[in-house]
C-alpha cells in the first residue's frame, strides 16, 4: 500500500505541482483530472469526460471525439499544453499536430500498467514555454524526464 501511495504522488501530485507552478491559469488538456483539478486553478479540458461535458456529448451523439475533434476543442479553448498519463487508451485523442516535448517516467506503478506521463505543446509557439518550465521543474529524485530528441534547445 505504501508503494501505491508513493506512485500516486509521483504520478498525480507532481503533475498538479507542475501545472500550479507554470500553467496556473492556462487551459490545459488532460486525461486524468484528479490532483490537477483539486490543486490548481487551471481550466481543464478532460478528454475522459469526467470533468468536461464535450466528450460525453460526443459519445451520446454516437460520434466519440477523435484526435481531430480534441485538437479543434483545444484550439477553440486556447489550450497551451496537454498532459496525457498512460496515454495507451487515450492515444486516439492525441492530435498529430501536437508537439511531444517530454515524457516523465515514474519508477514503478503498482496499480496501473503504464508508467509514462507525456507532455505536449498544443502549438509550436507553446514549445519554448514548456521547454523552459520543464528545465526548471524538479521531479522527485526517483523519476526520470525523457525529453523528445531535438524539441527543446540544449542547455548550455
Amino acid at each position: 500500500m505504501q508503494q501505491a501511495s508513493v506512485d500516486r504522488y509521483t504520478e498525480h501530485i507532481q503533475m498538479a505541482q507542475f501545472v500550479a507552478q507554470f500553467y496556473p491559469h492556462d487551459t490545459i488538456v488532460v486525461n486524468d483530472i484528479g490532483a490537477i483539478a483539486y490543486y490548481t486553478d487551471a481550466d481543464i479540458l478532460d478528454v475522459a469526460g469526467l470533468g468536461s461535458v464535450e466528450p460525453v456529448r460526443a459519445v451520446l451523439s454516437g460520434h466519440p471525439m477523435d484526435a481531430n475533434d480534441v485538437d479543434a476543442w483545444a484550439a477553440a479553448q486556447s489550450a497551451s499544453i496537454a498532459i496525457m498519463q498512460g496515454s495507451g487508451i487515450f492515444t486516439s485523442k492525441i492530435s498529430p499536430s501536437w508537439i511531444h516535448v517530454s515524457s516523465w517516467i515514474i519508477p514503478r506503478n503498482v496499480v496501473y500498467p503504464d508508467r509514462s506521463i507525456d507532455l505536449y505543446a498544443i502549438r509550436a509557439s507553446d514549445v519554448p514555454r514548456l521547454c523552459h518550465a520543464l528545465k526548471l521543474f524538479l521531479l522527485a529524485p526517483q523519476d526520470q524526464q525523457v525529453p523528445v530528441k531535438n524539441v527543446c534547445p540544449a542547455t548550455p
